[in-house]
């Protein structure tokens, strides 16, 4: 399997794992929260892996641990910047806003970690 496919393979459990985490702060399941709001789940994976792809998160090449840092930083501003949007502008405020910038906080963690640990 190529390195791209498995770092989105860990993205992507990140984000899981980062919005499992972010739902802790509420009083709703998992379970719960993703039969009431799986389209726009899969929406902001789709989102997140397209914009990730676009800012080149997942070529880590070389030894240039700092670029990866920016592009990390810079990929996950823009993924919260057009949730942002998309749920204004859908008017899906409902939709809790604590979950999308805790998810999205929570991932970055995660990312900068497992590339802090990629580059020991």
């Amino acid at each position: 399997m190529s390195k791209r496919i498995i770092l989105i393979i860990l993205d992507l459990s990140f984000l899981i794992l980062a919005l499992w985490i972010s739902l802790g702060f509420k009083p709703v399941t998992l379970c719960e929260y993703l039969q009431r709001y799986y389209i726009a789940i899969l929406i902001f994976i789709i989102l997140w892996v397209s914009i990730s792809l676009l800012f080149k998160k997942y070529s880590p090449e070389g030894n240039r641990y700092i670029l990866l840092v920016k592009r990390v930083l810079l990929s996950h501003l823009f993924a919260l910047a057009m949730a942002i949007t998309l749920m204004y502008l859908l008017r899906h405020l409902e939709f809790s806003r604590l979950v999308v910038f805790g998810t999205i906080l929570f991932a970055t963690a995660l990312n900068l970690l497992m590339y802090a640990l990629w580059y020991l």
